[in-house]
């Protein structure tokens, strides 16, 4: 029997967890590279990679329209998972109004999701709804992880009219 310090086993585990990690997103990517047409692909395979859709992840851009569309993509194929790269990207405000959506970053330290100036949402990811009649309780098995979700409030005040809060 091979006997290891303990710090070399957590870092056995944390290899092997990158390298499934790794190869899956490779699979994955292989999988998509399939079509012409990244959107046809990414349904097919049910694995959104917001970077290959075109999002810029700079900062500036608003990336709000390729995320959106992404999550709505994962939503009509009864789930899905969104996968958004190191970058900090500029939103003006998400939805996610489906079960079974998993959205992943790269790390919380690498990916962040920050609120826009100019923005009118209160919020940068919005779960199920939010006002009158909420159903955020029908949807079921939505996974959020690996990212920093910044309201930047420093820089963009809370809307007035927004009661979202």
């Amino acid at each position: 029997m091979v006997v290891f310090p303990k710090r070399s086993i957590y870092r056995l585990v944390a290899v092997g967890v990158l390298l499934i990690t790794a190869s899956s997103l490779i699979y994955i990517k292989n999988q998509m590279g399939q079509s012409s047409n990244p959107w046809e692909s990414a349904r097919n395979a049910r694995f959104w990679d917001i970077r290959l859709l075109g999002a810029k992840g700079d900062g500036i851009t608003d990336d709000t329209p390729i995320i959106q569309e992404a999550i709505w993509a994962a939503a009509a194929t009864n789930g899905g998972r969104i996968y958004i790269p190191a970058g900090t990207y500029s939103i003006t405000g998400l939805q996610l109004r489906a079960s079974g959506v998993s959205i992943a970053g790269a790390g919380a330290a690498v990916t962040i999701l920050r609120r826009a100036l100019g923005s009118k949402a209160a919020n940068v990811l919005e779960v199920g709804e939010t006002a009158l009649g909420n159903d955020a309780n029908y949807y079921e098995k939505i996974s959020v992880s690996g990212l920093t979700l910044d309201g930047n409030r420093h820089a963009v005040p809370p809307p007035k009219d927004d009661l979202t809060d």
